[in-house]
């Protein structure tokens, strides 16, 4: 069932140029509050791992270490990681569904699929995955930023703008 928040409308009413300008100065802040939030914790979490092979983990690592340790959702994390970052979407989303399963509050995972599901063109999935994230913390800027990128690569302009303004006064 798809939120009625995604639902199509006719809202291409928004300049385009206006709608950019907006996007720009979001951007600028969020990069700042992402990384003062804590979001790149993954990345810390991966130097760790990295320093017990005094470099980053290869995937063959990352496999051998998951086969020894089969619940500890981190490695997942971090091979899934690996593994989008090779443009293997495929296995990393099949990874981030398997984090899910086992946690489906887990922010991090629900975020990094919906941005998987954009690339592979399931918007709706890609919107649901961003909702539920919002219905948890509705102030959440980087799933409100998704919902806008989805609302502006369907055409809905106004859509993205609120997205985009909401996420604003939120930052």
């Amino acid at each position: 069932m798809i939120d009625s928040r995604f639902a199509a409308t006719e809202d291409n009413n928004i300049r385009p140029e206006k709608l950019k300008r907006t996007k720009t100065a979001l951007m600028g802040l969020l990069i700042p509050l992402l990384i003062e939030t804590g979001l790149g914790q993954g990345v810390r979490r991966v130097d760790n791992i990295g320093e017990q092979y005094n470099h980053a983990p290869t995937v063959s690592e990352l496999l051998l270490l998951w086969k020894e340790n089969p619940s500890n959702l981190e490695i997942v994390q971090l091979l899934a990681k690996a593994y989008k970052k090779m443009g293997k979407f495929s296995r990393a989303l099949y990874l981030y569904e398997k984090i899910l399963s086992k946690r489906p509050s887990h922010k991090a995972a629900r975020r990094a699929a919906a941005q998987l599901y954009i690339k592979k063109g399931q918007f709706r999935k890609a919107a649901t995955y961003y909702f539920i994230i919002l219905d948890y913390n509705p102030k959440d800027i980087a799933a409100l930023w998704g919902v806008s990128d989805i609302c502006m690569q369907t055409g809905q302009t106004e859509k993205a703008e609120f997205y985009l303004k909401t996420a604003l006064k939120y930052a």
